[in-house]
């Protein structure tokens, strides 16, 4: 696998929508989301992080090389005991596996916080995921290996 997206969508009516694309050989990342009339670009790549809001102007920052977004996430995703198989199900045609992922709390949040589960769908001859939910957000797994999904790094300009 070369690259996917992973296409996201907040509450009906909340106005909260997103896209990830992910480039694999070059570990990039970009991220866009919108929220009402604020649409924020994140591009993190080369071990830099690049950010605008609404096609502003780039700004620029290095990353550690200790940076995570959330480990606690990622490592629960990957994490067999927060995983659990639920039954098969047919969508468009297609027999589907099904899972759930009990997702561990964010880095920081309290020992009390609510444990979320995600539902998730995958294709049962590729293993390749389609669609996790749970309630409050909506993703959809797509465009893999897709040319479209290149990340461009942008090129800040000297005042």
């Amino acid at each position: 696998m070369q690259s996917f997206r992973l296409e996201m969508s907040g509450p009906i009516g909340s106005g909260v929508a997103g896209s990830m694309t992910f480039e694999v050989p070059t570990k990039r990342l970009r991220l866009v989301m919108a929220n009402s009339s604020t649409v924020s670009e994140t591009i993190s790549a080369d071990g830099k992080l690049y950010t605008r809001v609404n096609g502003g102007a780039w700004s620029v920052q290095t990353l550690a090389a200790t940076d995570s977004s959330d480990p606690g996430l990622v490592q629960s995703m990957l994490d067999a005991t927060r995983t659990r198989a639920l039954p098969d199900r047919t969508e468009d045609g297609l027999t589907l596996g099904v899972v759930e992922i009990t997702l561990a709390p964010a880095v920081g949040a309290p020992r009390t916080a609510v444990q979320a589960a995600m539902t998730c769908t995958y294709d049962k001859t590729t293993f390749l995921p389609r669609t996790c939910a749970n309630g409050y957000i909506s993703e959809a797994f797509t465009g893999w290996n897709d040319p479209a999904n290149a990340i461009v790094v942008p090129t800040l300009t000297r005042p």
